[in-house]
């Protein structure tokens, strides 16, 4: 149950109202494919067609229309590495065609022995990053 408190307390803010007057606790799961969807008809907007492609960080049920979807901030570790997949698979068997991770992790300086593999795991991804949290790209020449 900890978990879940500290999810609802990170959204919603006290005192924050949806303009159609709905509750923001019943809100929580929901608010990211509203976000998803303005941002993926904003960008439709402005490419003028149907071919728009929004890197979503967060989703819900039916938020397979909003493609691509990344599995967040995650650390240079065989662990998080690990996570990545599951997470990644766990998406693909709900319905989700396109997910992608931050290759060698995103918080830390990933080692050549790790980069090296996640680089292995990210060639059968359809999209790919390779960001570090100071900003830097994590070129693969570099290793």
């Amino acid at each position: 149950m900890l978990s879940r408190r500290i999810l609802v307390s990170e959204f919603p803010i006290q005192g924050v109202v949806f303009h159609d007057g709905s509750d923001p606790v019943k809100m929580h799961n929901f608010y990211p494919i509203i976000y998803n969807e303005t941002v993926f008809r904003a960008i439709e907007s402005k490419t003028w067609s149907r071919e728009a492609v929004l890197f979503a960080r967060s989703s819900y049920a039916s938020g397979q229309r909003f493609p691509v979807h990344w599995g967040g901030d995650c650390w240079s570790t065989f662990e998080s590495m690990a996570e990545s997949l599951r997470g990644g698979l766990s998406l693909s068997l709900s319905g989700f065609g396109f997910w992608s991770h931050d290759i060698g992790g995103f918080e830390g300086t990933s080692p050549a022995f790790i980069y090296k593999r996640w680089t292995a795991l990210w060639t059968t991804f359809p999209r790919i990053a390779a960001f570090t949290a100071a900003g830097a790209i994590a070129f693969p020449g570099r290793y």
